[in-house]
This record gives structure tokens, C-alpha cells and sequence, in this order.
């Protein structure tokens, strides 16, 4: 199964009644806006958010699609090597327009960002679900608990190297950790098909499931 790309971004403003009418407090007020935000990736699939409303929200999200959907990047030939993007030669840096079936597409899956979010020997499902997290979402997970073990220290089944999923869904058993890495690890597990480089992974890709659910 190949990672998620996210291929169309539109943002729907809509304005409504709010039925509380009754709330004393002054929590809500009898109408309301709001900002609709319509992701669709490469499968087809539709996810649907909501921000404030306003128009100076709507068009900062517009302003940013490219970051999140982008079909052109800048190589040259030893990059675009490094990407696995065919037909780049030469050391000049060019605007290159992107495949319809390539893997690459936006800064989530721009080398600099995996690199930056692995460890030195792995892929790191945690750092990379907490970028999306703080940096695109805005709503970071907290800190986590003292004395939290590696995640190398888990109790693994003998017999068989287990994948980073299983890793993962070992090490969130603790009550502890699961609230976060419920958010975390969907988000971090979707970019796995991009090794610790910012490679994406053919051969070496078995078993490696980027499925998953918030």
C-alpha cells in the first residue's frame, strides 16, 4: 500500500443559526461562521475540517495549498537520483513538474522534512506525527510522561524482526501513552513508506502498512 498524497484542497465558508439559544452563559451567539476545509488524497479519499470562519482564514489556508499539494519541486540530476525522479540530468537546479503517479508531492514528503524528523538509524512515526501535529495543525500533543522507555525496549514476539506498526502498538498499551500517540501515530505510520533518508521504500517496503485512523 503506498503513503497517502494529498492531491486537492478546497475550503467551503458556510454560516449557520446556532440552536443553544437557550445557553445563558454567552458561550454562543445565534449565528455563526465557519471555514470547511475538503482534503482529497490520491485514493480518492475525502477529509473534511473546520476553522473559524472569515475570509482572511479562507484565503490564508488557499494560500498555503501548495505547500500541501505541490506538483513541481527543484532538482537536478544527483537529487532528482536521490528521489528516484527519472529524466533529470545535469548539476543545474530546475523547476520540474511531478508525475501524476509519482510519490512525491507538498513538503510532506520533501527530503529535508523526513530527515529532520527520524532518528539516526529509523524512521521515527512519533517526531513526524508531532510535526504535522504543532506545525500544521496547530494542536500539539503535551509532553510525555517521565522515565517513558525507548521505544527499542519494548517486550517483541521471538522469531521475527517486527514492524514499526507493531512497534508502536506495543509500546501505546500503557494507558499513559495512548491518548497522544492515538493522534500521533496515524499521521507519523502514513509517511513510512519514506525511510529515515526521505527515500521512498520499493524493495525493502514488506510489510510496511501507512494505513490508519484518527
Amino acid at each position: 500500500m503506498a503513503s497517502p498524497l494529498i492531491t486537492s484542497l478546497r475550503v467551503v465558508p458556510v454560516a449557520g443559526h446556532d440552536s443553544m439559544l437557550l445557553n445563558l452563559s454567552g458561550a454562543h451567539g445565534p449565528f455563526f461562521t465557519r471555514n470547511i476545509v475538503l482534503i482529497q488524497d490520491n485514493a480518492g479519499r475525502t477529509g473534511v475540517g473546520e476553522v473559524p470562519g472569515g475570509e482572511k482564514i479562507r484565503q490564508t489556508i488557499l494560500d498555503a495549498t501548495e505547500l500541501l499539494v505541490g506538483r513541481q519541486t527543484f532538482l537536478n540530476g544527483p537529487l532528482a537520483r536521490f528521489y528516484g525522479i527519472p529524466d533529470v540530468e545535469g548539476s543545474e537546479m530546475r523547476l520540474v513538474s511531478l508525475a501524476d503517479d509519482s510519490h512525491r508531492g507538498g513538503l510532506l514528503t520533501h527530503g529535508s522534512l523526513l530527515v529532520v524528523t527520524s532518528n539516526p538509524t529509523r524512521t521515527s512515526p512519533v517526531k513526524r506525527g508531532q510535526f504535522i501535529l504543532d506545525n500544521l495543525l496547530g494542536t500539539p500533543a503535551p509532553p510525555a510522561p517521565p522515565n517513558v522507555p525507548a521505544l527499542e525496549a519494548v517486550a517483541v514476539p521471538a522469531g521475527r524482526k517486527p514492524t514499526m506498526r507493531e512497534l508502536m502498538e506495543i509500546h501505546r498499551q500503557d494507558a499513559l501513552c495512548a491518548s497522544c500517540h492515538a493522534r500521533m501515530d496515524p499521521l507519523g505510520l502514513a509517511l513510512e513508506r519514506y525511510n529515515a533518508l526521505g527515500q521512498y521504500r520499493n524493495a525493502d517496503a514488506e510489510g510496511i502498512d501507512p494505513s490508519g485512523r484518527l
